[in-house]
């Protein structure tokens, strides 16, 4: 899937992060260290990549769709993404981080949110371009800067509180 090579990574690294929320279950009332909240992102950031993968074909599966599979394939893996961006935010909202880091945390949910509903309005978009237009969407509306760059920065920013308090983790942000 042309549309997919060498970007779908983007994916899996937006959508690990986001999935760091499924650490957090049990977060109760009681706010998290810095360390121990920064760590719990780091490690859904780590491990969640198997679900982000299942969203998309692997390039082998790809090659062997006809343009409106591909096409189709695309659809179903934004609205999939949105499906796993929402469930993670959720999660993520859920978390009590330290107070330093609130400002952060609130911006990264609603970063995270408003991607979710980007991929969903992006797939909703998707469906009305032929087949034989789809790669060019893809890399001109779904790929485009804009699409990330906020959650980029949310996620940035986080990071860098961590870093600031010696906290060195990689949530995996993508700028």
């Amino acid at each position: 899937m042309p549309f997919l090579r060498g970007r779908w990574q983007l994916f899996l690294v937006l959508s690990a992060l986001l999935l760091l929320g499924t650490a957090a279950c049990g977060g109760g009332t009681k706010k998290l260290s810095a360390g121990d909240y920064l760590q719990k992102v780091q490690s859904i950031a780590e491990t969640s990549t198997e679900e982000e993968t299942a969203a998309f074909p692997s390039e082998e599966e790809a090659a062997s769709l006809s343009a409106e599979e591909q096409k189709q394939a695309g659809i179903d893996g934004l609205r999939n993404l949105a499906d796993i961006i929402e469930d993670a935010i959720k999660q993520v909202d859920d978390l009590k981080p330290p107070e330093d880091l609130q400002q952060a945390h609130a911006a990264l949910v609603e970063e995270g949110n408003s991607l979710a509903q980007n991929f969903r309005d992006l797939a909703d978009q998707a469906a009305d371009v032929p087949p034989d237009g789809i790669d060019d969407f893809f890399n001109t509306q779904v790929f485009a800067e804009a699409t990330f760059a906020p959650f980029d920065e949310a996620c940035s920013a986080l990071q860098d509180l961590g870093a600031d308090q010696g906290i060195e983790v990689n949530l995996h942000c993508t700028d």
